[in-house]
């Protein structure tokens, strides 16, 4: 395998409703930005062992190593240790993790394939990048509706599992705010019948808000309800209290929540989404 460079322009996807919860698979609304923000280099080359080099923004630590642990698996599987260089440049100052990940790990695939001279369909790419997930260790489902949303290019709701569909949503402006980690999960003291509840609670959440969009209740209004209910169960089961500002949420990254909020908080940047 020799060494190349390939250059990507991404949106950023968003999970703007749906709450993870330890061995479940529930749904989540994705939107992505309307622009590219997101520019990725790799340079895939040879080497003694396995190695991921990363420059531009920072990553944090926790996506650095789930990438390090992609890249082994991807390296175990060819029998071959590579050499992966990654440049990230974004339009905004603060990634979500869950995003940026899904992102990296998606262009490591075609990156990988394309230098050893492969060709995959985009949805070869997403399931590759889903059981590499799953060996490393980071098999996260709203990873997951990251990439299928970023596949699709559209407000999409995911549940793994299931065939993606469409949100058919208005454009919404949204302020990215930045990420906090959670506390004590309580799932063990919870007990099976509550968590059992909260998970269905969690996930019919998900399907009445989209309900109401698709019905054509606004924007504004169905965000008030998501922002109540989902910070109630970041709060019951993370240990999260609610994000500064009453118009703001949290949503899912790795081990945190990423703090998101309604135009005109004026907490964060401000990203228009589809």
């Amino acid at each position: 395998m020799s060494g190349a460079l390939f250059v990507a322009r991404y949106r950023l996807p968003l999970v703007v409703f749906g709450v993870p919860l330890p061995g479940k698979r529930n749904p989540y609304l994705v939107l992505v930005s309307e622009r590219e923000l997101v520019d990725v280099e790799v340079d895939v080359e040879e080497s003694s062992s396995p190695r991921l080099k990363v420059d531009g923004v920072s990553l944090g630590w926790r996506v650095e190593m789930a990438l390090r642990s992609f890249l082994d698996v991807v390296c175990d599987r060819l029998e071959q240790p590579l050499q992966a260089t990654v440049y990230v440049d974004a339009g905004v100052e603060s990634l979500p993790s869950a995003s940026i990940y899904a992102i990296l790990s998606l262009e490591l695939v075609k990156s990988v394939s394309e230098a050893g001279g492969y060709s995959l369909e985009p949805q070869e790419v997403l399931e590759a990048a889903k059981s590499i997930d799953v060996d490393a260790g980071v098999d996260f489902d709203y990873v997951w509706a990251c990439r299928a949303a970023l596949l699709r290019g559209r407000a999409t709701v995911f549940r793994e599992g299931e065939e993606p569909l469409d949100a058919n949503i208005p454009s919404v402006e949204l302020e990215l705010v930045g990420e906090e980690e959670v506390g004590r999960e309580i799932g063990d003291l919870l007990g099976e019948t509550l968590y059992s509840l909260l998970t269905k609670f969690a996930g019919f959440t998900v399907v009445e808000l989209v309900n109401r969009l698709r019905k054509g209740e606004s924007w504004e209004s169905v965000w008030s309800v998501g922002v109540r209910v989902e910070n109630a169960i970041y709060y019951l089961y993370y240990g999260l209290n609610p994000p500064t500002g009453e118009e703001c949420k949290w949503t899912p990254s790795f081990q945190s929540g990423y703090g998101v909020c309604a135009k005109g908080a004026g907490l964060g940047e401000l990203v228009k989404f589809v």
